[in-house]
């Protein structure tokens, strides 16, 4: 399976806010995903609100460049199903673990540094519990 994202970010939101009390927002994002499976190609279209004035910070951008999603290829899908589950936990783990602790590290700096060691992958994964 192969997916691609478009992204597209409006600050234009007048219209938005006069009709719904979202306090704080400050963007909307369209993402356009399309995936191709065995000859058959989807298009799915999505819009979220964001109180960032950074704009997207992207999941699936911080799964690319930490864990190199978009270069891995598996044999079956189910294989990749569950790794991208994994990936997702981890990432969400130890931005949990920055948000508690107060660090300002990179994630993968910290997830880096909790390989080879016992104690820091511990204590990263009781700051979550």
């Amino acid at each position: 399976m192969v997916e691609k994202r478009k992204y597209a970010v409006s600050r234009d939101i007048g219209w938005l806010q006069g009709r719904h009390s979202w306090p704080g927002i400050r963007r909307v994002v369209q993402v356009i995903r399309t995936t191709s499976c065995r000859g058959q190609k989807r298009t799915e279209t999505s819009y979220y609100i964001t109180s960032s004035r950074a704009g997207i910070e992207s999941m699936h951008w911080m799964l690319d460049v930490i864990f190199m999603g978009d270069k891995k290829r598996y044999g079956s899908e189910n294989a990749h199903i569950t790794l991208n589950i994994f990936r997702k936990m981890s990432l969400a783990i130890n931005k949990n673990y920055l948000a508690k602790t107060g660090k300002k590290k990179r994630l993968k700096g910290i997830m880096l540094r909790c390989m080879p060691d016992r104690n820091r992958f511990m204590e990263v994964m009781t700051q979550y519990l």
